[in-house]
């Protein structure tokens, strides 16, 4: 019992070890999200580009694909990133509208400078979703050995519970 412990300990270890790297790239692309915001403030370039957006989730499932993740689950996970980046730059540039000493000194160029750092977090974002379904589907494997050992030493403790009543039953 002690090793299904341990095991069942390590792969939630790993599940948690693998969320927070995945919540600390999230944070990272955030932070990227006010470069983005000062490259579009005052430009023309909309904070919503539903064509951009719809590029980056079809590299994303394409990119899953090739590693084996299931695409569904990385498009909705940056389907939610683009949203969160959206909500950022929108209430940045009005916070800018309305406290012009906060406006950015610089604009970013988004294509050089920003997208690229983007494209880079979005590569380590998608194989650390991998590891992290990787590890819960460890976690899950453990968990229902687990149970499968439990039932079985419960139903042997019956049998043992139970075993006299039987031996009676069946001299009778």
């Amino acid at each position: 019992m002690e090793w299904s412990d341990s095991n069942n300990q390590n792969s939630a270890d790993d599940v948690n070890e693998q969320e927070s790297l995945l919540t600390a790239l999230a944070a990272e692309r955030l932070a990227l999200g006010d470069k983005v915001a000062a490259a579009k403030y005052g430009s023309t370039t909309p904070i919503d580009d539903e064509a951009r957006e719809e590029r980056l989730l079809a590299d994303v499932v394409a990119r899953s694909r090739e590693i084996g993740l299931d695409p569904l689950l990385s498009c909705r996970f940056f389907r939610a990133q683009i949203e969160a980046n959206k909500v950022l730059q929108r209430r940045l540039h009005a916070l800018w509208a309305d406290h012009p000493e906060l406006r950015p000194r610089r604009r970013p160029h988004l294509e050089s400078e920003v997208r690229p750092q983007l494209d880079m977090i979005t590569q380590q974002m998608l194989l650390r979703l991998k590891a992290l379904e990787r590890a819960r589907t460890a976690a899950h494997r453990v968990d229902g050995t687990l149970y499968e050992s439990l039932r079985r030493l419960h139903e042997e403790a019956l049998r043992i519970a139970i075993g006299r009543i039987r031996a009676r039953a069946t001299r009778t």
